[in-house]
């Protein structure tokens, strides 16, 4: 089955399933919010206070002629560092860190990693 095309619906599909799982953290731990949570080895916030990319070694390369908007890099990215735009994404490299799960999880090979200049 051919991937289907991200859309803007999906992006609203992932926010209402991420306040569906905020929501059950919430109930399972007994916390008002997700700050007040225990450390654990997962991390149930994002890092969009802390700005990242200082530590990457490695710079993705969005080639938005090969990207065919499934959304997988945006879904799969730890840092919320990749943002969709009208007709692709975009990359903040001011979040970051290289790890290249969005170029594993490319399934069009549109994402393409090569060593940070510094």
């Amino acid at each position: 089955m051919p991937m289907q095309p991200w859309k803007p619906t999906s992006w609203l599909f992932f926010r209402v399933l991420r306040k569906e799982v905020e929501r059950e953290m919430k109930k399972r731990y007994s916390v008002k919010s997700l700050e007040e949570m225990p450390i654990t080895a997962i991390s149930f916030s994002t890092t969009e206070g802390n700005e990242t990319g200082e530590w990457r070694s490695q710079r993705p390369l969005l080639d938005s002629e090969k990207c065919n908007q499934c959304g997988l890099c945006w879904m799969y990215c730890p840092d919320n560092a990749i943002l969709p735009e009208k007709d692709s994404f975009q990359i903040s490299y001011t979040y970051c860190k290289g790890c290249g799960i969005c170029a594993k999880e490319c399934p069009k090979g549109a994402i393409l990693l090569v060593k940070e200049k510094r």
